[in-house]
């Protein structure tokens, strides 16, 4: 506990007297209560869209609980009694009253609107599971024939009955069990001349892998290139900085090839005749 006994100095004396205001005042408090209340839903929230395996399916889930739980702290503040008003300064001449209460509410009206509008319309991203490798497994035992139908309607350029043919092909053949993404199932088909008689299949593909479904993995590759050009790279050039940029975001598929920093080290040996002997027979 400070004291103004003259051992603390007068701008930490102010400093603390603020922050003690601060705290014994209502209204900051009020508010105070509330935002810690929201803030862990939303860093929830935000979490699942931040990973690299969220799917809509997943997101659309989530989704319903952040509203669900927000709507129940809306009502709850909805119910409670009236606890007073808050004085809002406009000018120097003129204040507003304000309750507290309907400041809330609003807020929290505003949360579910915003939610709702940006991740609220993915039905047609549902699709998206009918090429997804992770998920022949479950597609083999149980076909989704309605979500099939649903393609044709969000992608009326695709022929359901021909994609259904396809996918239970795609589903039960074993040389597709050794695929994990939709990338490399496209590539399979394309590799093997197989674009016509997949033709749906190929389709799909290409609407998932052009379809930006979050904007998580462009936001963490800007993250990735702060991290990379700092103010002692300036002058690095664009070749480097991509490469570099790269070997940063796929770090974990890097760190699977056996012996790579040995391999690079080679390289960087074997490009010319140096100085410094850096391969030794």
């Amino acid at each position: 506990m400070i004291q103004e006994d003259g051992s603390w100095d007068s701008a930490s004396i102010r400093e603390a007297t603020g922050l003690i205001n601060f705290l014994e005042d209502e209204e900051f408090n009020f508010f105070l209560d509330f935002f810690a209340r929201i803030m862990p839903l939303i860093e929830m929230f935000y979490n699942i869209l931040q990973k690299k395996v969220t799917t809509m399916v997943l997101v659309k889930e989530y989704l319903c609980k952040f509203c669900d739980n927000i709507r129940n702290i809306r009502n709850e503040i909805s119910n409670s009694p009236a606890d007073g008003s808050v004085m809002c300064d406009l000018s120097k001449k003129r204040k507003r009253s304000v309750n507290k209460n309907a400041c809330v509410i609003e807020c929290c009206d505003i949360i579910i609107q915003q939610a709702e509008e940006r991740f609220g319309k993915t039905e047609h991203l549902q699709c998206f599971n009918l090429v997804d490798p992770a998920t022949f497994s479950d597609m083999k035992c149980t076909f989704p024939g309605d979500l099939c139908d649903s393609c044709e309607k969000y992608y009326p350029f695709i022929e359901a009955g021909k994609l259904k043919n396809e996918l239970r092909i795609v589903y039960s053949s074993e040389e597709f069990k050794n695929i994990n993404y939709v990338s490399a199932l496209y590539s399979f088909l394309i590799e093997n001349n197989l674009q016509d008689t997949f033709s749906e299949t190929v389709k799909m593909s290409n609407i998932v892998l052009t379809t930006p479904v979050a904007t998580a993995e462009s936001e963490r590759c800007f993250s990735t290139l702060k991290r990379v050009k700092t103010y002692l790279r300036n002058k690095m050039g664009q070749d480097r900085l991509n490469a570099l940029a790269v070997l940063t975001i796929e770090k974990e598929y890097i760190a699977n090839i056996v012996n790579f920093n040995e391999r690079v080290i080679t390289k960087f040996a074997e490009q010319k005749n140096r100085r410094a002997e850096f391969l030794y027979k």
